[in-house]
């Protein structure tokens, strides 16, 4: 893994992916795309947790967590710069998986 990366501050500080700039410009063509809505936790409480960096995105619509998973780690990362059944990454979909569902359409009244 590994290879000559670009050291960027913020939520991605200490990595090597994207540059800041890149970074923010992905942040902003995030709002282009639809996303799934945050679901309460079944029982009151989540069990697991993502990293602190991951929670600045949200899985789009017809993404599932591993896709989201393998999307952002690479952006922090860089294309292919890690091991995909990482702590980190299992998490990430997890996360995923359970605290998010797409967005129900509302009913039209008669």
């Amino acid at each position: 893994m590994g290879g000559v990366g670009r050291k960027i501050e913020g939520g991605f500080e200490g990595t090597y992916g994207a540059t800041r700039a890149e970074y923010e410009a992905a942040l902003e063509l995030e709002k282009a795309y639809q996303h799934k809505v945050k679901v309460p936790p079944k029982g009151g409480k989540y069990k697991d947790d993502a990293p602190d960096w991951a929670k600045a995105w949200e899985p789009r619509i017809g993404e599932d967590g591993k896709t989201f998973a393998k999307r952002i780690m690479d952006l922090k990362y860089g294309k292919g710069n890690y091991d995909p059944r990482t702590h980190e990454a299992s998490k990430i979909k997890k996360w995923a998986d359970t605290h998010f569902a797409k967005p129900k359409k509302a009913r039209r009244k008669k």
